[in-house]
């Protein structure tokens, strides 16, 4: 989303750290430092790109009883109504 705050850097004005992921092949790393971090609470904004499917994810104007969890193997169908 554009014109969000710097989330790492908000969460610091708070005395909270934080952590970014980039960056796929950061994602252990990060993740795993901020499992060794046990002063309280630690943000980790992880920043994915727009082309990428994030799982699981509801499709649009579906209920949530069809959420996705895996890339289909088949194109889905096209919404309908107003999404």
């Amino acid at each position: 989303m554009q014109g969000n705050p710097d989330f790492v850097k908000l969460a610091e004005a708070y005395g909270i750290p934080g952590l970014r992921i980039k960056r796929a092949a950061d994602a252990e790393r990060v993740i795993q430092k901020a499992l060794e971090y046990k002063d309280g609470p630690i943000l980790i904004h992880c920043e994915c790109e727009k082309e990428d499917n994030v799982f699981p994810m509801i499709p649009a104007g579906a209920p949530i009883t069809s959420m996705i969890v895996e890339q289909p193997k088949a194109q889905l169908e096209k919404p309908t109504g107003s999404t």
